[in-house]
């Protein structure tokens, strides 16, 4: 998808419902869950790997958001996150975790079906 086909969200007040309808369209749906005790939420079991955002406040004292891979131990039942990319020039990140977001499809069958047309199309 080219970046410029993304709409602005955050130029509007109902930034949320307008990016939960647009990903709507795409048969995804973006899910938060604020932190834990922890610094993290007490998150699903996601695949190890998995890139969600995280946020929080940033060494700049401003909230900030950045993107991160899910990654757990199963032996020792833990998980963590690693910083990936920000966006931001300085690549601080944030000080403390307090909300993690990733996106989730909304119908799997209607997933599979975009996926097997973009093997057959060679784009796997």
């Amino acid at each position: 998808m080219d970046i410029a086909s993304v709409p602005n969200f955050c130029a509007h007040e109902d930034w949320w419902e307008r990016t939960q309808d647009w990903l709507a369209g795409l048969n995804l749906f973006f899910c938060e869950i604020e932190s834990g005790e922890n610094g993290l939420p007490p998150l699903p079991p996601l695949a190890d790997g998995s890139l969600c955002i995280a946020a929080g406040m940033s060494p700049r004292g401003v909230r900030h958001a950045v993107v991160c891979k899910y990654k757990r131990d199963k032996t020792k039942n833990e998980h963590w996150l690693t910083l990936e990319h920000d966006p931001h020039p300085s690549s601080d990140g944030v000080k403390k975790i307090d909300l993690v977001g990733w996106l989730m499809v909304i119908d799997p069958s209607k997933s599979i079906g975009i996926t097997k047309a973009a093997i057959e199309k060679g784009g796997g």
